[in-house]
């Protein structure tokens, strides 16, 4: 219960941070969705979740990371894979 509820808050904080930079991105939003899902996701995960094309994936995801809501994993370009690691503390409990 403590985990849902954490989820939760997190939730309605990264929404609240990403409404007040007055985006108007569905694909920003669903990509917060699909975090909760799984807190590791590529650009791929985003097109195929939202339809959106790969350009729309890789700007919905820089204005996650912007926000400090991901963070991209290697050094490569363009990023292969995002993680959200406030999800990933709070599911195992660190």
């Amino acid at each position: 219960v403590e985990t849902i509820r954490a989820l939760q808050n997190l939730y309605a904080d990264w929404r609240q941070r990403l409404e007040l930079t007055g985006t108007r991105s569905r694909v920003a939003y669903q990509a917060l969705e699909l975090l909760m899902e799984r807190p590791l996701i590529t650009t791929k995960d985003v097109e195929q979740r939202t339809g959106c094309s790969p350009m729309g994936a890789r700007k919905a995801l820089s204005e996650l990371e912007q926000l400090g809501i991901i963070v991209p994993q290697g050094a490569r370009r363009p990023r292969l894979l995002y993680i959200a690691p406030e999800v990933l503390r709070i599911v195992q409990g660190c």
